[in-house]
């Protein structure tokens, strides 16, 4: 595959990725996002950021930053936001880069083997 190809794929899974999980933000639907995600990666990283009320940034923003690593994004009640990580991926780093970038606070970040783990953790969040 080209180079255009491989840069049509990952556009592809931006607006893919953007499209899904947008504007999910109820708890049947956060749930539905970590499920799909775990029975991807059996061990995988989680990251919760908090934008400023005033910020330029937004979802999409962190999407475009993430979709290729295989992070799939999630709005959040409050100005959050959830990413979840492939677990082979460095979490301390990539909470770092996308919390300066995006002007954003991380509030929480904790790995997890198991889709119940992770819910119950993201649950204070849904509210």
């Amino acid at each position: 595959m080209g180079l255009l190809g491989k840069a049509a794929d990952i556009d592809s899974v931006k607006q893919t990725s953007a499209f899904l999980h947008f504007q999910t933000d109820t708890a049947e639907n956060v749930s539905s996002v970590i499920s799909d995600f775990f029975s991807k990666h059996s061990f995988f990283h989680c990251i919760v950021l908090k934008f400023r009320i005033d910020s330029n940034y937004n979802l999409s923003d962190i999407i475009d930053m993430t979709a290729c690593h295989g992070a799939v994004c999630n709005n959040l009640p409050g100005s959050n936001c959830l990413v979840l990580l492939p677990g082979s991926l460095d979490m301390e780093l990539f909470a770092h880069r996308i919390s300066r970038s995006t002007d954003s606070t991380v509030i929480y970040q904790f790995s997890a083997h198991s889709f119940s783990l992770a819910f119950e953790t993201i649950k204070p969040y849904l509210e």
